[in-house]
């Protein structure tokens, strides 16, 4: 089989005495022990029909079941629940959860990217884990407050990007990063699974398997690109024209790129009086894989909020240069 996509850890949860995996998009688990290493991988992309749009908010939620012993993943956008479990031969499997599972199971993690407020930070088992931003850049860290009480070499790791889930033990400590930033917003970010173990006084970045394609969902054609959603962007990129215009641009106008792939562009171009820069904003309201997600807006991300901040000061280019906001 032939690798096709690289792993991008989402939602992390404990299962027995491992944890579990679970990529941002793609219908794949990994199951890792608490130590990182890797000890198999599942998809249930034969379970469930492939979704034509990831709107859905969380996308993903966990739960745990009532023993204990099983993990559920709810595909909100499938309308699917999957059951993890881990076999007598230590396979993680995956199976369609009987009806009213969630009913009893208690929720865990869930799989909505939320944009992580300035300073953001969690302490748990002792890890103190950090998300700053400045200046449009995210950055990371987690480190073991431990170290410092009894004076050993201080145990960390800092990342350009921005933490969606922490999942902590006695020893060891597990973040998952979406490697991007704010501004300009980073579409198709990698994800990055790290570690730390306080018994060996160790940090490193996980290396999960890639996905196989045979397991993964098919990018959509872009023929099959729904007009109803491309259009919203595009109006949406027309009110951001005039809210330019309003505010003093000139040469505003909106293009459309990449029309033959899965993930078109919809970018809207302006200059403005006494800068020598040509602006870019750029929205993709289609995931990797075609799926709408509702680009900018469904993250509530907007032009005009953005103006009203010092986006447009932190950005300084030379003559006729592109800056992309």
């Amino acid at each position: 089989m032939t690798s096709g996509y690289a792993m991008k850890p989402n939602i992390l949860s404990f299962l027995g005495e491992n944890i579990v995996v679970v990529d941002d998009v793609q219908p794949v688990a990994a199951l890792i022990s608490v130590t990182g290493e890797v000890l198999d991988c599942c998809s249930w992309k034969s379970l469930v029909v492939q979704p034509s749009s990831w709107t859905a908010w969380p996308h993903r939620i966990l739960f745990t079941n009532r023993n204990g012993d099983g993990v559920l993943v709810q595909e909100r956008n499938c309308d699917a629940t999957i059951q993890l479990e881990v076999s007598e031969s230590n396979r993680l499997v995956a199976t369609l959860a009987p009806a009213g599972s969630l009913e009893s199971a208690t929720a865990v993690a869930r799989g909505r990217y939320s944009i992580p407020r300035p300073n953001d930070a969690h302490e748990a088992d002792g890890w103190d884990l950090r998300v700053a931003e400045e200046g449009g850049v995210w950055q990371t860290s987690l480190r073991d407050l431990t170290s410092q009480t009894e004076g050993r070499r201080p145990l960390e790791i800092h990342r350009t990007g921005a933490a969606v889930a922490l999942l902590t033990t006695s020893d060891h400590a597990f973040s998952a990063i979406r490697v991007a930033t704010k501004r300009p917003w980073t579409f198709d970010a990698r994800h990055e699974l790290l570690h730390l173990d306080r018994t060996s006084g160790h940090s490193t970045t996980v290396s999960l398997p890639d996905i196989e394609l045979s397991d993964a969902w098919s990018p959509l054609f872009p023929d099959q690109l729904r007009s109803p959603e491309l259009m919203t962007a595009i109006k949406q990129a027309v009110l951001d024209c005039s809210e330019l215009t309003s505010r003093g641009a000139f040469d505003v106008a909106v293009r459309l790129d990449e029309m033959d792939t899965p993930t078109p562009r919809v970018v809207v171009q302006f200059k403005l009086p006494g800068r020598s820069e040509i602006f870019e904003r750029e929205d993709r309201p289609f995931n990797h894989l075609g799926l709408h997600t509702g680009g900018l807006a469904g993250l509530s991300i907007f032009f005009g909020e953005d103006l009203d901040g010092d986006l447009l000061e932190r950005h300084v280019a030379g003559p006729g240069e592109v800056v992309r906001l």
